[in-house]
């Protein structure tokens, strides 16, 4: 493996579990809104957390491009037959 293919891969790796846990977090606001008492903003968290899936899968479809798979971001976005 070249380091430049490792160097992708690890960045690759790193906006995958940005968008996993933006999503996951995502979720949670969504379907049970009184899950985190800390945050009186809950839209604004909701618009911060959509900006965080958006940049992540953008850098994420760059860095695939860079190391040469074919593979849609959207893919990762899909979870259970549902667009999040």
């Amino acid at each position: 493996m070249t380091l430049r293919r490792t160097l992708l891969d690890a960045v690759i790796k790193q906006y995958e579990a940005d968008l996993f846990r933006a999503k996951t977090n995502l979720e949670v606001y969504l379907t049970n809104s009184a899950g985190d008492g800390e945050h009186s903003d809950i839209g604004g968290e909701v618009k911060m957390l959509v900006m965080q899936i958006h940049d992540a899968s953008g850098c994420l479809s760059v860095a695939r491009g860079l190391n040469g798979l074919e593979e849609p971001t959207e893919k990762l976005l899909v979870e259970r037959e549902e667009i999040i």
